[in-house]
């Protein structure tokens, strides 16, 4: 059963907090040991602020107003009433004290009336840093509690009293909310003893599974059906052991399929909180990629690319939208069957079955962020920390290729305009002009010998629909089986899911397996062809879509039915990392406030895939090009500041900050107009 838990909520002014029962039966002892002596010198209920000195204990009035300051630069939780007792904690042998000159700052300064020290057994073992609230003979520790006004959240998640995830059961003010609790950034003087992830706060799909939590892909018969989670999917546990936090489950289109919010029926849609606040947050991965937009205490939300995270469709004639586009930076990197199973070879378990496939040649886990320094810090943490060494390194400077086949499709000249101007940013970083190319005349030039003369469009039609629709249906067999043998009935879907199944149940597998032997040939072709892998490095730059409003009160005229090879099918069919950046806005005039609102745009850029994609003799040390793959953040980073370009983006309404536009960025901008 899922966990229940007693928490405290109480107010300070205008703002909520959350005390928690003391997690871990070993910690909770070594809060009941001290609080004691703590009430016997004082008499009094205390907050009590902790900070971790560690084993190195360097500490000084000058390390202590540092500590402080930086820690308020990115922390909400601590507030000043929360210094009124400290408590240090450290490890290792001998004892610790207070120098009289930290004694002196924190009574002085922060109007710290009662101080204290105690020694922890170990880093694993020690009591969290930052606020805690004296209860009795216990002491909990104290997150912030904020509203999900734009209804990402499916459950909100705080850590129970062994530590296991736990559901918390506090609705918001605002009708139908949840709250979600945050905790304190670390409090850490020893940087030795700190994880690469300490206190990120984290919002994760609800197609992953958390132990002791059910997991529903926005689905209520598949909520009702299946018990809470025995483990932690593999990607996930990763973060919590690297010391990330996980806040919550978010909602996604049913079943990690395609919605718009009017055929969103088990739960309503979250709320994009872009432009005119009435835009279609789109994706299967809305409510992740919602959450990261839309507040300012999240700093990275899980998502899945399965395709329709990334577009609604991807024709020319409907106005597409996806997570990534309206609500933030979106880093995809999209691993194949092949990797997978090297990567378990090498023990490094990204994937597993703790989460729900769709589609395992397009699969794999994602991330949102805001940020892209931070983005880059995630990823390595993520993706690469335990690869091994790449010993071939390509160190030429990357072509630029620019496809006219997805660009025509483009007729909005604002949007041409940015993509322009971010191009021109492109090339002058580089210090190399972009190819335009056509894949089709490519093709039609030299095309692999088993076209037989088919062009690409006639060679590639119903590829993509056929492998992904097929194994998308047939990955939920099990799941129409088990609701049959349960309740006797078909499960509910919604509209445009039932759709695609009936469409799906009638592709044979032949066609299916057909499907992916073409997917396989038009990888090898791109690669040998276009991004000539063997001679050069290669950036395919890609726009999104056709930049347009979408509102969430209409009815979608037709059907998600990929045909070709979609341009955001592109990199899921290579294998190939993917890093998507907003480059800027389009203005627009809406129907909502009657006034000229902006629409955020991004481009995607997509390197060479990992070697490992391309099935070594067992005799052959596998290797990784991963350092290319974080390079295309190098790459961004550096286009970006060159040209005076931001390189986060706003939580809110807006993408960037209004009227910051710096000289050195007017003046780059000019350039590139010209």
């Amino acid at each position: 059963m899922e966990s229940k838990i007693l928490t405290r909520p109480f107010m300070i002014e205008n703002d909520h907090f959350l005390a928690l029962p003391p997690q871990d039966g070993n910690r909770a002892s070594l809060y009941d040991n001290f609080i004691k002596s703590i009430i016997k010198d004082n008499g009094h209920h205390y907050i009590i602020t902790v900070i971790f000195v560690g084993q190195k204990r360097d500490v000084s009035a000058r390390s202590i107003e540092k500590l402080l300051n930086e820690h308020g630069e990115t922390d909400d939780v601590l507030q000043s009433d929360f210094l009124k007792g400290v408590l240090f904690t450290y490890t290792g042998p001998g004892s610790f004290s207070v120098p009289n000159n930290v004694k002196d700052y924190l009574r002085e300064i922060k109007g710290t009336k009662l101080i204290k020290v105690r020694r922890v057994s170990s880093h694993r073992e020690q009591m969290l840093s930052g606020p805690c609230l004296q209860l009795g003979d216990k002491f909990l520790p104290i997150w912030k509690v904020y509203e999900d006004s734009n209804h990402a959240f499916l459950e909100a998640i705080v850590p129970g009293t062994n530590s296991e995830p736990s559901q918390l059961r506090i609705a918001g003010i605002f009708p139908q909310s949840l709250s979600v609790a945050v905790p304190c950034r670390p409090l850490m003087m020893d940087s030795d003893l700190r994880r690469p992830l300490e206190g990120w706060r984290i919002a994760v799909k609800d197609n992953f599974d958390i132990q002791g939590m059910k997991t529903s892909a926005c689905n209520k018969d598949y909520y009702k059906l299946y018990q809470p989670a025995l483990a932690t999917a593999r990607c996930i546990s990763l973060l919590e052991d690297a010391g990330a936090v996980i806040l919550g489950k978010t909602k996604l289109a049913s079943l990690a399929a395609t919605e718009e919010p009017v055929e969103c029926i088990d739960w309503p849609a979250p709320w994009n909180p872009r432009a005119d606040g009435y835009q279609s947050p789109a994706g299967s991965s809305s409510g992740s990629g919602v959450a990261i937009a839309a507040y300012k205490w999240l700093d990275i939300s899980i998502g899945s690319d399965i395709d329709s995270d990334k577009q609604a469709a991807a024709d020319e004639d409907r106005a597409t939208g996806m997570a990534a586009l309206q609500c933030g930076l979106l880093m995809v990197f999209s691993l194949m069957m092949d990797s997978l199973q090297v990567f378990r070879k090498n023990r490094i378990t990204l994937y597993s079955v703790t989460w729900i496939e769709i589609s395992r040649r397009f699969d794999t886990p994602t991330f949102f962020g805001r940020n892209l320094e931070w983005c880059k810090q995630f990823a390595n943490e993520w993706y690469a920390k335990n690869l091994p060494p790449n010993p071939k390194k390509p160190n030429s400077t990357p072509a630029i290729i620019f496809p006219q086949d997805y660009m025509f499709k483009i007729s909005n000249s604002d949007q041409k305009r940015v993509i322009e101007r971010f191009m021109s940013y492109l090339e002058l970083y580089l210090k190399v002009e972009r190819k335009i190319v056509s894949f089709d005349e490519l093709w039609d030039s030299a095309p692999p010998e088993e076209a037989k003369g088919h062009s690409v469009q006639e060679y590639m039609q119903g590829v993509c629909r056929n492998s992904f629709f097929y194994d998308d249906y047939h990955n939920f067999d099990k799941f129409r089986e088990d609701h049959q043998r349960g309740y006797s009935t078909d499960p509910y879907v919604s509209p445009p899911v039932r759709w695609q199944w009936d469409l799906s149940s009638k592709i044979t597998l032949e066609e299916r397996d057909t499907a992916v032997e073409r997917l396989e040939i038009y990888r090898k072709w791109f690669l040998e062809t276009v991004m000539r892998e063997k001679e050069r490095n290669s950036l395919v730059i890609i726009p999104i879509e056709k930049i347009s409003p979408r509102y969430r009160d209409e009815v979608p005229s037709e059907h998600f039915n990929p045909e070709g090879v979609p341009n955001l099918f592109l990199s899921p069919i290579l294998g190939a990392p993917e890093l998507t950046v907003p480059i800027g806005t389009v203005p627009y005039e809406s129907r909502i406030s009657g006034k000229t609102e902006a629409l955020p745009m991004a481009i995607s850029i997509i390197g060479l895939p990992s070697q490992l994609l391309n099935p070594l003799p067992h005799h052959i040390d596998p290797y990784f090009i991963l350092d290319f793959d974080l390079e295309l953040f190098d790459i961004a980073l550096g286009c970006l500041k060159q040209a005076g370009r931001p390189t986060s983006v706003e939580a809110g309404k807006n993408l960037f900050p209004p009227d910051k536009t710096s000289p050195k960025e007017r003046q780059t901008v000019t350039k590139a107009d010209s």
